[in-house]
């Protein structure tokens, strides 16, 4: 008798026990977030329960990251592995950057903003120096220095030419200076009176203005621009500089033009922001 009632028990026990005991599916549908579904069922009249439980380990990848290049090209190559609907494309005047946000807001779901790719519009070690020796004034041998490092970039007068004229007029260093401006020619004729000979005059023809080439950006197509001369006369010695025109108005307007070559390359639409 003992033993009937312990197997009846135990025949009780396992039947609770199975009944009892969770199952669980899982729920991997595209748009809804990966999760288990677990059921533990009711015992007699008493109901079961059931549990959403997200599972980490069958969640969606995402691409995230934030990649930097520095030429168009660079920038259409990755552009197109990773364009979608949700892509966004802007470019900054201010930073002279174009940066596309490829998980951004589509027609239906809400982008996560952490994937994008930057175009970085790094200015050129030649227009940095013309940039920055605009204005200023140089000895007559700092400028054939400047001239012959950058003479790739000068095109009107012949690099040669202009360094000629320097050369020529660095042997009158000594000498008392005087000039004029020549209407027919457009130039300034600056003469000097050699102090050993003071009634033998020469003179050299100096340009009054000339053309730079050279890429404001790295990667971009060599732009050019008018540079105007200028000497100064002080007491008897010469000094010689130029002048960028409109400087901002250059770099604004090249950046613009990169702008246009990044929607010819990707064909996508580029929003302009500050």
């Amino acid at each position: 008798m003992p033993e009937e009632l312990d197997r009846a028990l135990a025949s009780a026990l396992g039947l609770g026990a199975a009944l009892s005991r969770p199952t669980d599916r899982l729920v991997d549908q595209e748009d809804v977030v990966p999760h288990y579904v677990i059921e533990v069922p009711g015992i007699g009249d008493s109901p079961g329960c059931v549990s959403l439980v997200k599972s980490d380990f069958h969640a969606p990848t995402f691409k995230s990251g934030s990649v930097q290049v520095l030429d168009v090209p660079s920038f259409a190559l990755y552009f197109a592995k990773h364009e979608s609907d949700s892509t966004k494309t802007s470019a900054s005047v201010g930073q002279s950057e174009v940066t596309s946000t490829f998980d951004w807001h589509s027609q239906e779901y809400p982008g996560r903003g952490v994937h994008s790719l930057s175009l970085v519009c790094q200015k050129t070690l030649e227009w940095q120096k013309l940039k920055n020796a605009s204005g200023q004034t140089f000895s007559q041998t700092k400028f054939a220095d400047f001239i012959d490092d950058l003479s790739h970039c000068f095109e009107k007068p012949d690099p040669a030419q202009l360094s000629e004229i320097v050369l020529n007029l660095e042997g009158a260093n000594n000498a008392v200076w005087n000039s004029r401006f020549d209407r027919v020619s457009g130039g300034v004729q600056i003469a000097y009176t050699e102090e050993a000979q003071a009634k033998t005059k020469s003179g050299v023809l100096f340009p009054t203005q000339g053309t730079v080439a050279c890429p404001v950006f790295v990667g971009g197509p060599p732009v050019q621009f008018l540079v105007k001369f200028r000497y100064r006369v002080n007491e008897g010695s010469l000094s010689v500089g130029f002048v960028l025109d409109q400087i901002d108005k250059w770099e604004r307007e090249a950046f613009l033009a990169t702008v246009k070559q990044v929607e010819e390359a990707t064909k996508a639409k580029v929003m302009l922001a500050p």
